[in-house]
């Protein structure tokens, strides 16, 4: 399939099935990133609850 095939494609695909796919490409460029999962790590172990985010923040975002 090219890759103009494959755009095609993606452009018939509905808002659920491309959000899916966005967020499947996305974790594929994380996966091999270490700045992104040296970042994760940061923010994971932060025990400042100062830094941290309320569900209600997160949900209005």
């Amino acid at each position: 399939m090219s890759f103009d095939e494959l755009k095609r494609e993606v452009e018939a695909l509905g808002p659920r099935e491309r959000h899916e796919l966005s967020v499947f490409l996305v974790r594929l460029e994380n996966t091999e990133n270490p700045d992104y999962w040296r970042e994760i790590r940061r923010r994971i172990d932060d025990r400042d609850p100062e830094h941290w985010v309320s569900l209600e923040e997160l949900t209005k975002s």
